[in-house]
């Protein structure tokens, strides 16, 4: 054993994978919140006509932070408890040092970064993806059956980081943001007789 793996077995300890649960159960709680808890002028927005058009995307983004959020938490408790459980079968009682307790703290704020992080780095993509599902479920509109409607795409685009480009019609935007190569459209508004 080198001195390095040796100095990180004697102070890496079983009873660290209590603080690496921890640390994902803050990361999960941190995004179910960010999911669930919309301020204010998001509220307002969301009921009101104007914000009717882009609500789904509101929506889908809570959606995409609060499925990981909860994939964190869950597997937060099931480290926790595979800890305690391997820490009552191998481990005898010892004195625990101001070190130990650093490592805990370090690998509990670590695995809280790592799971924000991963999420804000995929988040683009489970998002477009969503957004896609919910663009074909929609059943309005003309083209194929199980193509995605432009509307719902043309709204979402931005918020995948997909930004119009000058005097591009909607049916262009949409393929380009999502690489689709068949969309439905609007049919026009029929006036009552």
């Amino acid at each position: 054993m080198t001195s390095g793996t040796m100095l990180a077995a004697s102070v890496l300890q079983v009873t660290d994978l209590f603080a690496v649960g921890i640390g994902f159960d803050i990361a999960g709680a941190y995004l179910l919140a960010r999911g669930l808890l919309i301020s204010p002028h998001g509220l307002w927005v969301r009921f009101t006509f104007a914000g009717a058009g882009t609500r789904f995307v509101d929506e889908a983004k809570d959606r995409v932070m609060a499925v990981v959020g909860l994939g964190a938490l869950a597997s937060g408790f099931v480290i926790q408890a595979f800890g305690y459980a391997l820490s009552l079968a191998v481990e005898p009682p010892n004195d625990k040092s101001i070190t130990s307790a650093l490592v805990a703290v370090a690998l509990a704020t670590l695995a809280a970064l790592l799971i924000v992080g991963a999420e804000a780095i995929t988040r683009a993509r489970r998002l477009r993806s969503l957004l896609m599902a919910i663009a074909c479920a929609d059943t309005v509109g003309d083209g194929p059956a199980g193509a995605p409607t432009v509307r719902i795409l043309v709204v979402g685009a931005p918020e995948i980081g997909v930004q119009r480009e000058n005097g591009e019609p909607d049916e262009d935007y949409a393929r380009r943001a999502f690489g689709v190569d068949q969309v439905r459209t609007e049919p026009p508004p029929t006036r009552a007789e």
